[in-house]
């Protein structure tokens, strides 16, 4: 059975099979209630203060992936769901330029950790990159190093800044959005072509324009036998696109998002969703910043 008819059947099962479609619809869009989040703990011991991004890993359990703004060293940090750290991967020979979001999907090996370096304040890039680690199979204890893959990236319309990236799970396309103060965030496909420099493609325009800050700082995509649901974070607001688990991501982007509720936060940097769909987790920027976690029951 192909993957697409595999999430077909799976979502039919969320409803009765004699069920109209509406009402599968309807299923599907109910199926996670998230309530206000609480405290998981404060992120203590990490030698950064500037994270940026967060993913939860999908091959160890309760681990969550987290990284250092620009400049920082290229490592990426493991903590677990309390907020402890667990160790790190460490990219030797890497370069940090704007490292501002992390995700984790299936790949050939498994499961892949991804890196966006792809924060430009100043809007000087001629390219971006994405870093490719292979998620280990043990959590880390201490600083190990690990292999990764490179794969370089340039914009068809001069540079952007951007710190949001998500990876469909289906098919392992990347994405990310645009950070803009007015107007709408671009929503761009970033292929990854090894030993060459890929071209970004437009793939949606996203309107966030609901809120007093549009920033957009980072996102995440889960798939499961329910639906589709894209998150997406600003500085203040934590926002969800949702459809059918068959939706494409261009027809998911044209949704109308929902505010979920969010701890107030600094500035918001991050969200994760665990892989079972039943928690999402945010955190700040800052010194020894509060790791926040939210229930989605269905």
């Amino acid at each position: 059975m192909n993957r697409a008819l595999a999430f077909l059947v799976a979502v039919a099962a969320c409803d009765s099979p004699a069920a109209p479609m509406d009402a599968v619809v309807d299923a599907i869009l109910e199926c996670e209630t998230c309530v206000a989040p609480s405290a998981a703990g404060v992120v203590i011991g990490l030698p950064t203060a500037e994270l940026s991004g967060l993913a939860a890993s999908r091959r160890l359990d309760g681990i969550l992936w987290t990284l250092a703004d620009a400049g920082g060293t290229p490592t990426i940090y493991a903590l677990d769901t309390s907020a402890a750290p667990r160790g790190s991967l460490r990219l030797a020979a890497a370069t940090n330029v704007d490292w501002e979001d992390i995700a984790v999907a299936p790949c050939a090996s498994t499961s892949c950790i991804y890196v966006a370096d792809t924060g430009d304040n100043d809007l000087i890039r001629e390219t971006i990159a994405i870093y490719e680690v292979v998620e280990p199979p043990i959590v880390p204890s201490g600083a190990s190093d690990v292999a990764w893959q490179r794969y370089d990236v340039r914009y068809p319309d001069g540079p952007h800044d951007m710190e949001a990236l998500f990876v469909d799970p289906r098919d392992g396309v990347s994405y990310g959005i645009t950070k803009v103060t007015t107007g709408l965030a671009s929503v761009y496909a970033l292929p990854r072509t090894s030993g060459a420099i890929s071209l970004a493609r437009v793939v949606a325009m996203l309107d966030i324009s609901d809120g007093d800050d549009r920033r957009i700082t980072a996102a995440d995509l889960h798939v499961d036998a329910c639906g589709a649901r894209l998150l997406v974070r600003t500085h203040d607001r934590l926002l969800e696109l949702r459809g059918a688990a068959t939706i494409s991501v261009i027809e998911l982007l044209r949704t109308t998002p929902m505010v979920l509720p969010v701890a107030t936060e600094p500035q918001g940097e991050s969200v994760a969703v665990s892989p079972s769909g039943d928690s999402l987790y945010t955190i700040s920027e800052g010194d020894d910043p509060t790791l926040w976690r939210s229930s989605c029951a269905r």
